[in-house]
């Protein structure tokens, strides 16, 4: 075999490794699919949660209770009066387990003095141990003497690092200690042009509306914001720990989500969960490529009416959905941990564009080679054998 000849079917042997390597990248996710497993009914949930530490489901309601299940959705425990009534505050509930620590999160009422005044019940952050009973709670006070506060709407524990992530309905996330000492804070980059139209008016830069959710994916040291912005922006933005923006998440079809009212990490396959007001979750890798989706509005599995929280429950690689309108949690699992749902259409549809390139690339060195023996041409040289 002459070297012309060897140099042909190396570029054939490259093609092959790069539809190898092509269709790992593009066409893995046509197998993830979850499927119902089973409810806990009759609740109308606001935030929900796992403690992986002790296999346990907990959930935030309406009625301002804390109800604590086992991981097959038997009520073990309900603790009362976890947050205030005030209308300020009522919505603002977040939740999340330590299990460093064993410490459930709750955000609800706490103390706080303000200067010259009596105490007074504001929105904060309440430690508890796992049987429910409060070890210590605390708040966030921008300015003592006008009694300006942060209230805090969502939270989340940082594993690797033993501290507690906020965010309040400003554009800021705020770093606490496991202690709850306020360690540092940042803003969360703005998306979008320099000026907006807003209402007849020209806003010239985005304003924030709230920051929806936060999670922690402690298996790539990041912070995961789910927040909108005027006008319609609705973002998941992934962050490293200064605050600078990594990644952001698109959904298919439309550059934009519908307003994003939670986000979760699935820590066992590194992949980002959201879910939107289309009554839609959506699964992207940890690189921020879209995998698949489901979901519709209605009251069958499956359908969702207002999904206010979802979580992941890395023990028994479960979806836990806070399906308020239809008053229960559904808990969704992983189909044989791998499953069986068809990729989005315009990305399957290009992965099998570029799959028949190569493959007709090959095809062609492979017959440019027989042509070549067949005519008799010996390469290297620009002449014919008679």
């Amino acid at each position: 075999m002459v070297r012309r000849e060897r140099i042909l079917i190396a570029i054939l042997m490259l093609n092959l490794i790069l539809l190898y390597q092509f269709s790992i990248n593009n066409v893995y996710a046509t197998n993830v699919r979850y499927v119902y497993l089973f409810e806990i009914d009759e609740v109308k949930p606001v935030k929900v949660a796992y403690d992986a530490k002790n296999d346990r489901i907990i959930v935030a309601d309406e009625d301002n209770r804390i109800l604590i299940y086992d991981k097959d959705g038997r009520l073990i425990k309900q603790l009362d009066s976890m947050v205030t009534d005030s209308d300020s505050i009522i919505n603002r509930r977040g939740l999340d387990y330590d299990n460093d620590n064993d410490r459930l999160l709750v955000i609800g009422s706490v103390p706080f003095t303000p200067k010259g005044k009596s105490v007074v019940n504001v929105a904060g952050v309440n430690v508890l141990d796992r049987e429910g009973n409060i070890l210590f709670n605390f708040s966030v006070v921008k300015n003592h003497d006008t009694y300006a506060l942060v209230i805090p709407h969502q939270i989340a524990y940082d594993h690797n690092h033993d501290r507690v992530i906020a965010v309040g309905i400003d554009p800021e996330v705020y770093i606490f200690d496991d202690n709850g000492n306020l360690m540092h804070k940042f803003r969360i980059p703005k998306y979008g042009s320099e000026q907006y139209m807003y209402a007849g008016a020209i806003l010239p830069t985005a304003r924030l509306i709230r920051v929806w959710d936060v999670v922690y994916d402690h298996n790539n040291d990041r912070i995961i914001v789910a927040d909108t912005w005027i006008p319609g922006y609705s973002n998941v933005q992934i962050l490293n720990n200064s605050g600078d923006r990594v990644l952001r998440l698109v959904p298919p079809s439309r550059e934009e989500f519908e307003p994003v009212t939670s986000v979760a990490y699935d820590h066992n396959h590194d992949r980002v969960i959201v879910a939107d007001a289309s009554n839609k979750i959506y699964i992207f890798d940890r690189d921020g490529r879209f995998m698949t989706e489901f979901g519709s509005k209605g009251n069958k599995i499956l359908e969702f009416n207002n999904i206010l929280d979802i979580t992941y429950d890395p023990n028994n690689d479960r979806i836990l959905v806070a399906d308020y309108g239809n008053d229960r949690v559904q808990v969704l699992g992983l189909v044989g941990g791998v499953g069986t749902v068809k990729i989005h259409h315009q990305q399957y549809y290009t992965s099998l564009l570029m799959i028949l390139i190569f493959v007709a690339a090959g095809a062609i060195a492979v017959q440019t080679i027989v042509y070549l023996k067949r005519r008799g041409y010996l390469l290297g040289k620009l002449s014919v054998r008679r």
